[in-house]
């Protein structure tokens, strides 16, 4: 016996998403005006939805070029800033040793009179 089941496939698309940071890039508003100074359909709201439809893979190139791997890039950064913060961490230790017996005189010297240094 041979069963044969079909799949039925819904063509959904994900809605139209805009990110904040898209506003920020220099491209935008060139791509924006592109699209938007067109007259695609004479119904206004169909119109609109024309022209989101044109933005958006658009967008999606812009997205690719310009944003791909941001959290890996984020990650990597914030890595590199903690090794920074700890080599300069350490040579400002490595370099207070010689100041060290200086340092503690003067903070018992502000101790007993009050007064800054």
């Amino acid at each position: 016996m041979i069963l044969k089941v079909k799949r039925q496939t819904l063509n959904i698309q994900s809605p139209f998403r805009s990110f904040n940071f898209w506003a920020d890039h220099k491209e935008f508003i060139p791509i924006v005006e592109q699209v938007w100074t067109k007259k695609l359909d004479n119904w206004r709201m169909k119109n609109v939805w024309l022209k989101l439809k044109a933005l958006r893979p658009l967008f999606r190139q812009l997205n690719n070029t310009e944003y791909r791997g941001l959290t890996q890039k984020i990650e990597k950064a914030r890595i590199d800033l903690r090794n920074i913060q700890g080599l300069l961490a350490q040579q400002n230790t490595d370099q207070l040793g010689a100041w060290r017996p200086i340092l503690d005189v003067s903070v018992q010297i502000h101790r007993r009179t009050g007064r800054p240094i």
